[in-house]
């Protein structure tokens, strides 16, 4: 493994303000955790997205994936502390007769190794060591009485050993995650549910469904934020969510991030259970770029997105079905293109090691000619970072695939997770995508379609309610359209991840 240099950033500083933030965090962290003896609740894996509003929980909750979604107002009740740094996630604002004036604090630190051998099929230089990858958030919830609610959240990112220098979402130094005013219209039905009407201006992350379309980018180092504004409404069975926002650009510098002024994404989504364990997802996204950058060329480009996901959830059954048809323009051509998706889960937790069954499943269309300006590529908005396994070799345009899946829990806390994807291009008259959607391997003159084959291993252990560690090791063997592509040499990637959440 490669070892830690003395400077963690390649700019002046970055190393001083990285360890600063860390230091913010745990901090914090410490002095919570004097006030009360550690506790040890095995966190659950975390569920899909989805805009609803927050369950008042029985139990202490998982850190969720959208941090402001949390909700902690149990916690006035002091006989319902559990963990060591609960008394940081309820701290009054006013006295016991107002408790829903009230902040919440809470953050992360990830320390990540990684190695590529053979990196994207060899096109990027050999870095034989690997490398490190930091990540620290800090964040702070104020709820100012029942319609109000201010959300700020910072972060960093640094890199060290990177022989090649860092890739986009590797670093930022320092610099606003979140922030955001948030105002609530007309009351709950009951008391820790949000107003049915609420609107929040401000820069703000967005996931919804199962991270396909629009994601935080998780697995990367830097998460994906947007600029913009976001109306919720409660109706009924039904909660819809709508919004206007452009893309937070990751700059490498101190506070130096801007709203993408080049490309802007709009739509709405809505979703409401059908019976306990069903529901229905439909949405419609939108999407306009100056310069798109597809493998016919470059061009402006204006993308609609129609959709709709079932997705079902028991304890011995989780199912996702999921599809999308995109309309617009690139250029002087329309686009016409189309994905579908299925996730499907047969568990049996009565058996010892809890072991559950998969199979996943997916098409993602293609452009079936280079030299007809009409275009069949399907683009995702802002799909989530690690789209097939960790090693995120390849992106969803113009593949299709399915992996079956074995998961397994032979320990308290511990996690087994194997599966083996296997690919093909949808199109033979287009190429390959990496996961922001960017091409970068040309359809060439070969009509193949096998991409290739990716078994992975992922463990995670849950060392406490805070502490996480992970380890992934992935191999993707090139098929006959990559080995006809040159380069073509075999993927081995390996990464392990340790985590403190509060």
């Amino acid at each position: 493994m490669a070892p830690l240099p003395s400077c963690l950033s390649d700019r002046p500083g970055g190393a001083k303000r990285g360890l600063l933030a860390v230091g913010f965090v745990l901090a914090g962290s410490i002095v919570a955790a004097r006030a009360q003896a550690p506790s040890s609740v095995i966190l659950a894996t975390p569920a899909d997205h989805t805009p609803s509003g927050q369950p008042r929980a029985a139990a202490p909750p998982r850190p969720r994936p959208l941090r402001y979604d949390e909700d902690y107002r149990y916690l006035r009740d002091s006989t319902r502390r559990r963990g060591a740094l609960d008394p940081v996630k309820y701290l009054p604002l006013r006295g016991p007769a107002q408790p829903a004036w009230f902040l919440t604090l809470g953050g992360e630190a990830r320390v990540f190794y990684e190695r590529y051998q053979n990196e994207q099929w060899g096109t990027r230089p050999p870095d034989d060591n690997g490398y490190w990858l930091f990540r620290t958030m800090a964040h702070a919830s104020a709820q100012l009485g029942p319609h109000v609610r201010v959300f700020a959240e910072l972060k960093s990112g640094l890199a060290a050993g990177q022989r090649n220098g860092p890739r986009p979402p590797d670093v930022d130094e320092l610099d606003l995650n979140q922030g955001f005013v948030e105002l609530g219209v007309g009351k709950a039905s009951r008391e820790g549910d949000p107003a049915p009407l609420r609107l929040r201006l401000g820069r703000q992350e967005l996931e919804y469904g199962a991270g396909r379309l629009i994601s935080v980018r998780e697995l990367p180092n830097v998460r994906q934020a947007f600029d913009g504004a976001l109306l919720a409404i409660q109706a009924g069975p039904w909660h819809v969510e709508a919004f206007g926002v452009r893309p937070v650009e990751t700059n490498r510098g101190v506070f130096d991030d801007g709203a993408d002024p080049t490309q802007s994404i709009w739509g709405s989504y809505a979703t409401r259970p059908l019976t306990p364990a069903l529901h229905l997802d439909l949405y419609y996204l939108g999407q306009d770029r100056d310069v798109g950058v597809l493998a016919e060329g470059r061009g402006a480009e204006t993308r609609h997105s129609g959709g709709g996901r079932l997705w079902y959830r028991t304890a011995q059954l989780s199912s996702d079905l999921e599809a999308t048809y995109q309309v617009g323009t690139f250029g002087t051509g329309r686009i016409r293109a189309w994905a579908v998706a299925s996730s499907n889960t047969l568990s049996f937790p009565q058996w010892r090691g809890q072991p559950a069954l998969g199979l996943n499943l997916g098409a993602n269309s293609g452009d079936l000619d280079p030299a007809n300006p009409d275009n069949q590529t399907f683009l995702a908005p802002a799909p989530r970072g690690a789209y097939f396994g960790a090693a995120g070799a390849t992106g969803p345009p113009n593949l299709v695939g399915f992996a079956p899946t074995l998961r397994l829990s032979p320990a308290k806390g511990l996690t087994l997770l194997g599966y083996c994807y296997f690919f093909w291009r949808q199109s033979r008259g287009d190429g390959l995508y990496n996961v922001p959607g960017f091409p970068v391997t040309p359809p060439g003159p070969s009509r193949a379609r096998s991409v290739g084959t990716q078994p992975e291993l992922d463990a995670s252990w849950q060392l406490s309610r805070y502490l996480s560690l992970t380890a992934s090791y992935a191999y993707f063997r090139t098929g006959t359209f990559l080995r006809k592509t040159p380069p073509a040499r075999d993927i081995h990637y390996l990464a392990s991840w340790l985590t403190f959440k509060f």
